[in-house]
């Protein structure tokens, strides 16, 4: 989504990118994280979180704790460093968004809202894989790209 593309410029030209920004941020508004927190809520794959937070950490954004009455369990905390980024991001993300959305009225981004909550609840009720074979009425959207 170009949303997605044109924040994550504005995020990088402040030395973050979205899906840093949107890490630190998240971090930053919980009271303990643990990775697999991170992976139910964003929706991503383990390995990818593993990573990010890797990077997070080598940068000195944040440090893993060992809690307490489980060794291998390990919750996230920002550093002084992570924080200020964080409380730096803030403001440049909720500037960016408006930029993007300030176009809509308040009744358009209701109903955006609906509309996106309405797909993601079906996206929820769909099935992992793909129908096979395919019915013989589906139309290949390749033929019919979306602008």
């Amino acid at each position: 989504m170009r949303v997605h593309l044109v924040l994550n410029e504005a995020m990088k030209a402040q030395g973050a990118t979205a899906a840093r920004s949107k890490l630190l941020l998240y971090i930053d508004s919980q009271d303990k994280v643990r990775s697999t927190d991170i992976t139910r809520t964003f929706g991503l794959a383990p390995r990818t979180v593993t990573e990010a937070i890797d990077g997070l950490e080598r940068d000195g954004y944040l440090r893993r704790e060992t809690v307490e009455n489980d060794r291998r369990a390990r919750t996230l905390v920002l550093t002084d460093s992570g924080r200020a980024v964080a409380k730096q991001i803030a403001p440049l993300r909720d500037i960016w968004l408006e930029k993007i959305f300030g176009v809509l009225s308040d009744d358009e981004r209701d109903e955006l809202s609906r509309l996106l909550d309405k797909l993601n609840d079906n996206l929820t009720d769909l099935p992992s894989e793909a129908p096979c074979p395919p019915d013989p009425s589906y139309t290949n959207l390749s033929q019919h790209p979306v602008s």
